[in-house]
């Protein structure tokens, strides 16, 4: 639980000119906020001076995240350090966003938008509020609810589990018409199967636990 003594050794090795990371458990960074809040101010002025040199990125790779806290529960799950990190200038962690028009090429201009996110839902709302389609877009990510469960019950706790991602998907087509309510009792259905399913066996239903990404043929 030293993660400033890392951080301030990490800002001082990266004066030297070498590179480096923290590895830390996600819910733990926020120890080093106020660290990083002068390092970023202190990179966006010392690019104004002539002979300070530029030195490498302060990286930090987030362990034990929201998602994965079978054992450890709600005291350990806390996606907010990206909020923390992004309340700065893009030209401070990343300068490469999306132009307007190559956001409305990838996401349209009047299509609805699902976006499933691994941190708080507000976050890509910030992000996108003045984007032409943000109206249509429809944010899912962690909403402070959590316990110590299985890996996809925290997604359901959560409402970003493929039932509830399917769920916004048919609201949003209305051409499926009275089809949609099949559809979503279906969905009800299969939320009450998982509930039973773990409160007997403590793990996630063989279809979620054992499901595989296959690519299709001929791709790799």
């Amino acid at each position: 639980m030293s993660e400033h003594l890392c951080q301030g050794w990490l800002e001082g090795y990266l004066l030297t000119g070498r590179h480096g990371f923290i590895s830390c458990y996600e819910a733990f960074i926020h120890i080093v906020d106020s660290m990083f809040n002068p390092h970023a101010k202190w990179l966006k002025v010392s690019r104004h001076i002539p002979w300070r040199r530029p030195i490498a990125s302060l990286n930090h790779l987030l362990t034990s995240h929201v998602w994965r806290q079978n054992h450890n529960g709600f005291s350990h799950q806390d996606p907010g350090f990206i909020d923390h990190v992004v309340n700065k200038k893009a030209d401070t962690e990343h300068p490469h966003g999306l132009s307007d028009c190559d956001f409305d090429t990838l996401f349209t201009k009047d299509k609805p938008i699902i976006f499933a996110y691994h941190g708080y839902p507000w976050l890509i709302h910030r992000l996108t509020y003045r984007r032409t389609n943000h109206k249509n877009l429809h944010v899912r990510g962690y909403t402070e609810e959590g316990t110590t469960t299985t890996p996809f019950d925290m997604a359901v706790l959560n409402d970003l589990d493929r039932f509830h991602l399917m769920g916004d998907v048919i609201d949003r087509v209305p051409s499926l018409g009275p089809s949609a309510a099949y559809a979503k009792q279906f969905l009800r259905d299969k939320l009450i199967d998982h509930k039973n399913y773990i409160h007997r066996y403590g793990e996630d239903m063989p279809e979620v636990r054992d499901w595989e990404w296959i690519l299709p043929v001929g791709e790799s």
